[in-house]
């Protein structure tokens, strides 16, 4: 296990603009509301509004349909690998990691993206779908999973599964079950080992959390050279649903993966 890298060149994402327009749109909502009422009778106060709305409308549907068709394709069987007779132990692949939380949405945001572009090319993949720590484990073991794309909830330095509480807790405004797995846990022992990866994208939040004593992000502790070719995704804070639509489109541009022939991968026993 090589000793974990100090140095991370953090990226910047949709998400921050999002906020950023966010932080416009919503005094020049509250203005525009109040003039609205102080002036009914002003056509151009009623255009704010009626534009206001739209707006809010807009973001709301695309919000709903991003995280709808990333869902479609993650459940979708025949998207579950490609090809169908993909052999994982055998055959260097894209690993899409979707860290599963009960009753939430957005962990597939973008998968799409990925998915129409590595069929379209040719490119072998399969989904992983982790409901504990011990399954992500194993996809990390796997030296032929070259190529990762970490998908749902989590910080800079490691991922969360969240459980939905029962209606009794929640009246006691019991607080979400959360299994927290920071990355640093994989090189606590000595006697694990995680091969080498190519490429990274923790797809999921990236923000630094203070109380976490693990903050270093997975290409930092298992990547090698491609660590220092900077092939990997780490962003600067938290993503978003839209977000991460936007950053897989934008990376999907740039994939570059050895094409297979699906017929002959059918022939593997």
């Amino acid at each position: 296990m090589p000793e974990p890298k100090k140095e991370i060149l953090l990226e910047r994402t949709y998400s921050q603009y999002w906020t950023y327009i966010l932080i416009l749109i919503i005094p020049l909502f509250l203005a525009s509301d109040y003039l609205w009422f102080q002036y009914l009778q002003s056509e151009i106060f009623s255009f704010i509004l009626a534009l206001q709305l739209l707006i809010i409308t807009l973001i709301v549907i695309f919000h709903i349909a991003v995280d709808a068709i990333g869902t479609k394709h993650m459940n979708s069987t025949v998207n579950q690998q490609y090809p169908d007779n993909l052999n994982i132990l055998c055959t260097v692949h894209d690993a899409f990691i979707i860290i599963h939380s009960a009753g939430e949405i957005g962990a597939a945001s973008g998968l799409d993206n990925l998915i129409v572009r590595y069929k379209a090319k040719n490119y072998p993949f399969k989904i992983y779908h982790c409901y504990n720590p011990d399954e992500f484990k194993a996809v990390l073991a796997n030296e032929n999973a070259k190529y990762l794309w970490i998908f749902g909830h989590g910080w800079r330095g490691g991922i969360a599964f969240k459980w939905r509480v029962s209606w009794r807790e929640r009246l006691k405004l019991t607080l979400k079950k959360v299994t927290i797995f920071p990355y640093c846990n994989l090189i606590e022992n000595d006697n694990d080992s995680y091969p080498s990866k190519e490429f990274i994208a923790q797809l999921h939040c990236n923000n630094f959390i203070k109380k976490f004593t693990c903050n270093m992000s997975l290409p930092e502790l298992i990547m090698q050279d491609n660590f220092i070719s900077g092939n990997y995704h780490v962003s600067d804070r938290k993503h978003s649903i839209i977000s991460i639509w936007f950053t897989t489109r934008e990376l999907a541009k740039n994939i570059k993966r050895t094409p297979i022939n699906p017929n002959e991968e059918m022939n593997i026993e």
